[in-house]
């Protein structure tokens, strides 16, 4: 008996450790997930532009701070964000079906915001006067796990972006998909 115990241990120990080969969280991808999926267009090239040129008018902040101020612009003006400034999943969901063609991404946002919007409306952040990070948070969130589900026809099959998916699929959670999750901020301006 304790050499079937020890058995099953090494033979697990053996399949974790190859899955920790297999992915080393340590290793951040560099390159936007955008450049491996090609998401829909969730907001109009309009709004996006007039956002950029409302932040033009404030130089001098870093690139996260201008992140976050245009996801909470941009969140503000879909109409996805309550009176409370929590982003409202049932706005959120009608604001995606209705932007979207194609039914597997209505899907796929959809899900995205069941899985992301509690959370990130449960979640205490710190009050920043410049900035409600909850809604770059609610981006990072919603467009990784777009990114995770992106449809077959719509994925760049190479080794780059496979490494890209399977860093968000298995890194979840670690400092590194902080940094990862960096590298997707927009250079919004």
């Amino acid at each position: 008996m304790e050499f079937q115990l020890l058995t099953v241990f090494v033979v697990l120990s053996t399949l974790q450790f190859d899955l920790t080969l297999s992915q080393n969280c340590n290793e951040v991808p560099t390159f936007n997930i955008s450049d491996c999926c090609k998401f829909p267009d969730i907001a109009s090239e309009k709004m996006v532009h007039k956002i950029k040129q409302e932040l033009a008018k404030t130089p001098n902040q870093s690139k996260y701070l201008k992140a976050c101020r245009f996801y909470e612009k941009l969140f503000k003006r879909c109409d996805i964000v309550n009176s409370d400034n929590q982003i409202d999943k049932a706005a959120a969901r009608k604001y995606f079906d209705a932007q979207i063609a194609d039914d597997d991404w209505k899907q796929i946002f959809a899900d995205a915001v069941d899985e992301c919007i509690d959370d990130i409306n449960d979640e205490d952040f710190p009050t920043n006067s410049r900035c409600d990070v909850r809604f770059i948070a609610a981006y990072e969130c919603i467009s990784l796990y777009a990114f995770r589900n992106c449809k077959d026809s719509d994925f760049t099959d190479c080794n780059q972006c496979n490494t890209a998916k399977d860093f968000a699929e298995n890194c979840d959670g670690t400092r590194s998909m902080s940094r990862y999750l960096n590298n997707q901020i927009c250079d919004c301006l």
